[in-house]
């Protein structure tokens, strides 16, 4: 899934991502993909445990316009980035047991 949007996006900088599978065994990654240590994947791991998304993974990709924005600069743009992704999101809940999905919809407050 990365490699095909970083070959649609040829010309952006960074894919930094984060997910969460709650399946066996359970797993959380996350990529800065080049930006600086814990501005971008960590903010967007935060983001999933906010809004209690399993089974998700959510991509900022971005492109440098020349305005380097500092490491609170990054963070607070990441984390707006994966706020407002959120909440134009239409989110289903799947029921393993009965195989029924649940729509829901979330507050980014």
């Amino acid at each position: 899934m990365l490699a095909q949007l970083t070959a649609a996006t040829p010309k952006a900088n960074h894919h930094c991502y984060a997910y969460r599978l709650v399946e066996n065994p359970p797993a959380e990654r996350f990529s800065d993909d080049g930006e600086p240590v814990g501005t971008a994947g960590k903010p967007l791991l935060e983001i999933l445990h906010h809004h209690q998304l399993e089974n998700t993974l959510i991509v900022v990709t971005r492109y440098f316009g020349g305005i380097k924005l500092g490491a609170g600069g990054l963070i607070r743009a990441y984390a707006q980035a994966a706020n407002a992704a959120v909440a134009q999101t239409t989110l289903f809940q799947k029921n393993l047991s009965s195989a029924t999905y649940h729509q829901s919809g979330l507050s980014t407050t």
